[in-house]
């Protein structure tokens, strides 16, 4: 069973991303289909590290540079043959200056079984999170940003984590699995690993913000990345080829919504399982889970209600082992 399960979320995240259409929308033929506004700003870099997902060896997963604000997402699946393995990131002032590094963000789950739910619980440490962590580097100095030894790492396990930074300076990034008894200096003469199929790579951009104007009337809905020229695309930096995010991990989403009617507000996966969380504009947290693959009525869930005149926004996240696309329901109260 849990090979079937791996398999399937394989799938989801090289395939089912941005393959659906309005001629596919099952339920929706009969809804206004909306065209939002979008602007796409370079306001940092994200360095993921998905690929290898399935980790065979000890080595080195993905590596990089960063300077400014930067988001860091990882998920990895220990495939080796013994639990005593540990994931760390270090970080290496690469600068001949000391330089502050701030973390503003951390959310990084620990070793679990169940991939839906490690990447829903990230985003939900994510969105309440408030610790910041000040690190002071000395010229070349290195100090790990994350390192599980204190927790074993059960084969077929996944450990998935994200966090938001910013450096004055340059600043080397590396995502590692060690022995867990290894010191961090022996990255340094670690192997770097091959990718799967799953995403890795560097890409400078932390969000997109995009606005609707909602119809006065009937039903309509977006869908959230339609097809691969939605796609954020980047380098990867191990082997200089292009990268692509497939469904657009760690790119938060800011959907601005722009109400002339009063207008009830679902959201809805659409692609492959899938199980996580939005934040709607009071805060509020809502559950999103399909965790079933077969089923051809996609259920919806509601997450609010914006009345005439009001403008609202939403943040969104694809989760760490969950598919996309998404899409937003409208039904437009008269």
């Amino acid at each position: 069973m849990k090979k079937l399960l791996r398999w399937f979320l394989l799938l989801s995240l090289s395939v089912n991303a941005g393959l659906l259409s309005a001629s596919t929308m099952t339920g929706y033929e009969f809804y206004k289909k909306l065209h939002p506004k979008q602007i796409l700003i370079h306001d940092g870099t994200l360095l993921l590290s998905n690929s290898p997902e399935t980790v065979r060896q000890t080595g080195i997963l993905y590596q990089d540079q960063l300077k400014g604000r930067g988001r860091l997402l990882f998920h990895h699946v220990n495939q080796t043959k013994n639990r005593e393995k540990k994931l760390v990131i270090v970080a290496d002032n690469i600068t001949e200056e000391p330089q502050m590094l701030r973390v503003y963000r951390k959310a990084i789950r620990p070793p679990d079984y169940h991939y839906l739910r490690a990447g829903e619980e990230v985003l939900k440490a994510y969105f309440h999170n408030t610790v910041e962590q000040i690190f002071f580097l000395k010229p070349h100095e290195r100090i790990v940003l994350y390192d599980s030894k204190e927790t074993c790492w059960p084969i077929q396990a996944v450990q998935s984590g994200m966090m938001d930074l910013e450096v004055e300076d340059d600043l080397k990034i590396t995502f590692a699995m060690l022995e867990r008894s290894d010191s961090i200096h022996v990255i340094d003469a670690l192997e770097r690993l091959n990718k799967d199929m799953a995403p890795r790579g560097t890409f400078e951009y932390l969000t997109k913000y995009q606005y609707i104007a909602l119809p006065g009337e009937g039903k309509a809905y977006y869908l959230i990345e339609e097809d691969e020229k939605d796609w954020i695309q980047g380098r990867d930096a191990l082997t200089g080829e292009r990268a692509i995010n497939y469904g657009n991990y760690g790119i938060m989403y800011k959907i601005t919504l722009m109400a002339i009617a009063d207008t009830k507000v679902f959201i809805c996966p659409r692609g492959g399982i899938f199980q996580g969380v939005v934040r709607w504009d009071d805060g509020q947290i809502y559950d999103i889970k399909r965790p079933h693959v077969f089923k051809i009525n996609k259920e919806r869930v509601p997450i609010g209600e914006i009345k005439q005149g009001e403008v609202k926004t939403l943040e969104y996240f694809l989760p760490n082992g969950s598919a996309a696309p998404v899409l937003l329901d409208f039904e437009i109260n008269k």
